[in-house]
């Protein structure tokens, strides 16, 4: 009789490991999809460049920041001309390469914000990202840009 509750016991207590083990793989593979998946079809809003925040022009409804389509295109505004172009992912190592940026050419008082997002747009190879936060940088130095989910 003892035998056979201990080896009901330890069938159970398999069972109840296994379905915990099987659970925790579904759980971090989900989370993973859902990074992807918004870091790909996401917009952002631009809050610092070069460790300084950015103040928006209050006249400007418009926000400043990046959006990202599952295409691998991208548009960016910093307050006056509107830029796009095509990025590539190497999600694996957290690798981001912006090419083919174009801008409109429109001349305002206030360029140096959009002049700075262009530059590092050119110079970032990598970013960091946490479902909210999305952070472009080059090699190891400090963040070049950060910015906050919008959608």
């Amino acid at each position: 009789m003892k035998k056979s509750i201990l080896i009901l016991g330890i069938i159970a207590f398999s069972f109840i490991s296994c379905k915990i083990a099987t659970g925790k793989v579904k759980e971090e593979t989900k989370t993973e999809e859902v990074v992807n998946l918004e870091l790909k079809n996401s917009k952002w809003r631009l809050l610092k460049m070069n460790g300084k925040v950015v103040k928006k022009d209050p006249n400007i409804e418009k926000e400043y920041g990046i959006t990202f389509n599952p295409e691998g295109r991208f548009s960016a505004y910093a307050g006056c001309n509107s830029m796009a172009g095509s990025f590539e992912l190497q999600e694996d190592v957290s690798r981001i390469k912006f090419s083919k940026v174009a801008s409109t050419m429109m001349a305002c008082q206030d360029m140096e914000t959009e002049q700075e997002l262009a530059k590092i747009l050119e110079m970032t190879d990598n970013y960091n990202f946490d479902g909210k936060t999305l952070k472009l940088n080059k090699a190891r130095m400090a963040p070049l840009a950060e910015f906050e989910i919008i959608r």
